[in-house]
């Protein structure tokens, strides 16, 4: 997989993340948390996430090994879907920096997919 490929993945699962947080904890719930792992799961618009429970950690911990600025502009983009001109704005930092640090996040959450075995590199 290509690193332009992988960062698109990592970001179409991102812009599902509080989804998929949502529907593990529920599941959970129903099951009890001794039940396995989510082998996939279905969020709204259809798209299908695999292995969620393990994309949660890898989010995780991109997100517990960022900065405070960082985890502030993903909390903006991801979980509020807040656009870049508002975040940057807010967080008073160009455009540049802006998306400089979300590739990091990006990256950084893409290489710890790598390590849990959801992406592959060739």
């Amino acid at each position: 997989m290509k690193q332009q490929e992988m960062i698109a993945k990592v970001d179409k699962v991102l812009r599902h993340w509080p989804e998929i947080d949502k529907g593990v904890l529920d599941y959970h719930a129903q099951e009890g948390m001794s039940a396995k792992e989510m082998e996939s799961l279905t969020c709204r618009d259809g798209y299908t996430v695999p292995h969620p429970e393990k994309w949660l950690r890898a989010i995780w911990a991109s997100y517990s090994s960022s900065d405070e600025l960082r985890r502030t502009l993903v909390d903006r983009r991801y979980k509020a879907c807040e656009r870049y001109i508002k975040t940057s704005m807010a967080l008073n930092i160009s455009e540049r920096s802006y998306y400089a640090l979300l590739d990091d996040f990006r990256m950084s959450t893409a290489l710890a997919a790598v390590q849990l075995g959801l992406l592959h590199i060739l």
